[in-house]
């Protein structure tokens, strides 16, 4: 097997990899090549036979039902797992990098160390580079050749990995997934879990491998985030990219290819995530009318079974029926699998009063910390309402305001008649671990019905959450946390609440789970009850609301009625259309402006263009015999482009923090 290198999170700087070739865009370069791969969990076959090539600069997502062997496949790739039998050739010196969803926090490592993990190569570059420039001052005629062709493969990997602009690309990729203000000498161990995996995922991008693996990378992302993981990995990561995640518009804006893993197999699709959604409805109506006929063809079979069994045509019978057995078990018919499942919709609840909540001057916090208002908010009857905001800006907390869990801090909060609420928290800690499913879900239902629900019943609702056959007997202690989700939702949204208040719903759904619900949801349904949801969800956000209610990290709210259009572009960095607040908070005191903050953004851009053109040039003149022969003459152009880009990473800096409040 060719040699691999995996970045990984250790607590000290991974040794730098060999410097291999730049990596090329071209699909047909293979990076990866997996041949008739099985790979087994004792005796049972997780993956049969998987073929697949990954060429340079792909977009591939991996999309199958949780337990499918999505991380089974990702684990074989990048060397954690080896197969049972076939192959895995990988290209030599393939650079690696895998997302982990929960990385170790060592002792006393700070998060400028962990950073500084994603630029051990980077600085392995420079140090090689610089090292040939010496050489090449006292290299004879027969040597220079061979010289210059390391210096241009090693610039070429300096390029690829995110040349000289060191300080810029750190900067630009913590503010991407919201940890811009984060002190870089704290040590990680005392970071947040979502701090931890967003610094994470921070870290892989930043050492911009030949092929990354993301499991799950925007769990912990707010729409900004996700909007911009989705720019980076489609315009700006050079290399290839294997996703596994539930967001569905990211899958949609980065993916050209699709695998799914199901049943052992691993099956790819050409074209993005919606050809690949339209194949998947195509092939369920093909398994479905196939199935039909193998149905129908059993069922004649065992009727002329059961009615010739004795008598004159008992032999031919018997024949028949070790035919068919031998049919059905050469065939392996099973069920088709059917991922739609029967059509559910939510029991209609008794009707609440048109007000639901009302707010005046009310103010959120949590002790002392002030986190939202003053606001006047209304909620009316029927409405479908997404509250959206970046991370820790207090949404959970506005929520129990409202619905009495917690007193406002000013203000008043007041709630309609006759409501039933149904919510869903994050903790997830209201359920018996030793129930099955199916009886957890008819606990659920007397306790919100008031009165006697059948077993039958539970179980169809269990089947319509995509809880089948022994699946629904299952303690729900045993259940993954996507598996739990799903019981706990099917458990609350059929007890007749005519006010549903979701917070994250969809976390650690997978795909088809997540479509369940959106299903259930849907804002042009007939269901006439109240929604309040919070999510970073957007295909579920779009589905499910008809306005957004918008927290804006300085307190203040604003309505959103276009929802498909603030997700796509909106912000959260904005205050336009605020909700209405009251005049008596005191305004803030200006801040002293610095003299980057005073120039224009066309200035900005023009001075920064002005830059980039000297050091093209500066660059251009390294490549002159006289220049590079010259040790003298390379080190001060060295030293001229240093203060350049010393001069150009906080200009760029600040036209990026400009532009994107400005947009």
């Amino acid at each position: 097997m060719t040699q691999c290198e995996t970045i990984r999170f250790e607590g000290y700087p991974p040794r730098a990899s060999h410097l291999g070739p730049v990596t090329c865009t071209l699909r047909a370069v293979s990076l990866l090549a997996l041949t008739d791969v099985v790979f087994r969990r004792g005796s049972t076959a997780v993956l049969k036979g998987v073929t697949l090539t990954i060429g340079a600069g792909e977009r591939l997502a991996v999309v199958g039902r949780n337990g499918a062997g999505k991380s089974t496949l990702l684990d074989l790739l990048e060397g954690v797992l080896e197969a049972d039998s076939g192959s895995i050739d990988r290209r030599r010196q393939l650079r690696i990098g895998r997302l982990q969803q929960e990385p170790p926090t060592p002792p006393g490592l700070t998060v400028q160390a962990v950073l500084g993990q994603a630029q051990a190569e980077l600085d392995a570059v420079h140090e090689a580079l610089q090292a040939v420039y010496e050489e090449m001052a006292r290299a004879q005629a027969a040597e220079l050749d061979r010289l210059m062709a390391e210096q241009v493969r090693l610039e070429g990997v300096l390029e690829s990995i995110g040349g000289w602009a060191t300080a810029h690309r750190v900067n630009a990729v913590l503010d991407g997934v919201g940890l811009a203000a984060l002190d870089r000498s704290r040590e990680v161990s005392t970071l947040s879990g979502g701090q931890r995996a967003r610094l994470e995922l921070a870290r892989t991008l930043l050492a911009s491998p030949d092929l990354l693996l993301l499991d799950e990378p925007t769990n912990h992302l707010d729409i900004d985030g996700r909007r911009w993981l989705e720019t980076f990995l489609a315009e700006k990561f050079q290399g290839a990219v294997m996703l596994v995640t539930h967001d569905r518009w990211l899958l949609q804006a980065v993916c050209t290819r699709v695998l799914e893993v199901a049943d052992g197999q691993v099956l790819i699709s050409e074209g993005g995530w919606d050809e690949w959604r339209a194949n998947r409805a195509m092939r369920a109506i093909s398994a479905s009318r196939a199935a039909d006929k193998l149905a129908s063809y059993i069922r004649r079979e065992e009727a002329y079974i059961r009615r010739y069994k004795s008598g004159q045509r008992a032999k031919q019978a018997r024949g028949r029926a070790s035919k068919l057995d031998r049919f059905v078990e050469a065939n392996e018919i099973d069920a088709p699998t059917n991922e739609a499942v029967a059509a559910f919709g939510l029991p209609t609840p008794p009707r609440s009063g048109d007000m639901v909540i009302e707010a005046r001057a009310c103010t959120v916090g949590i002790g002392d910390l002030h986190l939202l208002g003053p606001f006047d908010l209304d909620v009316r009857r029927g409405e479908h309402i997404g509250i959206v905001g970046p991370n820790g800006i207090g949404k959970t907390t506005l929520l129990r305001t409202l619905l009495d869990g917690l007193k406002p801090t000013g203000g008043t909060v007041r709630r309609g008649t006759s409501l039933r609420i149904g919510w869903f928290q994050q903790s997830h800690t209201d359920s018996d671990p030793e129930a099955a499913i199916w009886l957890h879900i008819r606990r659920a239902l007397e306790e919100g019905l008031g009165g006697p629900v059948s077993e039958q019943i539970a179980r169809n609702l269990a089947g319509a959450f995509l809880f089948s056959g022994d699946m629904q007997d299952r303690e729900m202690g045993t259940l993954s946390g996507g598996e739990r989700a799903r019981a706990l939702l099917a458990g609350l949204l059929g007890r007749g609440c005519n006010l549903l208040v979701l917070d994250e719903p969809t976390n650690h759904l997978d795909i088809p789970s997540a479509e369940r619900i959106e299903s259930v949801l849907a804002h042009d349904g007939d269901w006439p009850g109240t929604l309040l949801l919070v999510s970073h969800d957007r295909a579920l956000l779009q589905a499910s609301c008809t306005r957004l209610l918008v927290l804006d990290p300085n307190g203040s709210m604003r309505w959103v009625d276009d929802v498909e259009g603030w997700l796509r572009t909106g912000t959260m960095r904005g205050a336009a259309q605020q909700v209405k607040t009251s005049s008596s908070k005191a305004a803030p005191a200006k801040a002293k402006r610095s003299p980057l903050q005073r120039q224009t953004l066309a200035s900005l851009e023009s001075r920064i263009e002005a830059i980039e053109l000297q050091l093209g040039e500066l660059h251009a003149s390294m490549e002159l015999q006289e220049n590079w022969s010259c040790p003298d003459r390379m080190e001060t152009l060295t030293r001229e482009i240093g203060a350049l880009q010393k001069e150009l990473d906080p200009l760029e800096a600040e036209w990026t923090s400009r532009a994107s409040s400005e947009g």
